[in-house]
């Protein structure tokens, strides 16, 4: 089925979504893993432009309020692209199923920060509601 492959990174020739925390069913990852992959990756990208990959890695580590809430939506951001998904009547609610169960109102509370959080429930997770099966 197409449908399940739609995310991430390529693993082992099959696409997944690159996250120790989420999908540990697919492949066995640890965090300090995935640290050196995307270091890797955007060593590779920012090849020849040292300055922007110390912008990048600066980020990376910074505790400024802009930089946690952009992460905080970037770890969240393919949850918009699930719901269109499902909006488009190509997938359904329960392609997502372990994404839904990952980012749950309570996850999102608990792990980004407040404005992420409320930003997530209010606009995706209250639409996905809407999607799901009964």
């Amino acid at each position: 089925m197409i449908r399940k492959y739609w995310h991430g990174a390529v693993i082992n020739g099959v696409k997944r979504d690159l996250n120790p925390r989420f999908n540990k069913g697919s492949y066995k990852i640890s965090d300090e893993d995935k640290q050196i992959i995307e270091l890797a990756a955007a060593s590779l990208l920012f090849e020849g432009n040292t300055p922007l990959l110390q912008l990048w890695k600066n980020y990376q580590s910074s505790e400024d309020k802009t930089a946690l809430l952009f992460r905080g939506f970037d770890k969240i951001c393919v949850m918009w692209r699930c719901l269109d998904f499902v909006k488009s009547g190509k997938y359904e609610y329960s392609d997502f199923r372990a994404y839904w169960d990952y980012w749950s109102p309570e996850s999102a509370a608990k792990k980004l920060p407040d404005l992420v959080s409320k930003a997530y429930i209010d606009d995706v997770w209250s639409e996905a509601e809407k999607l799901r099966p009964v």
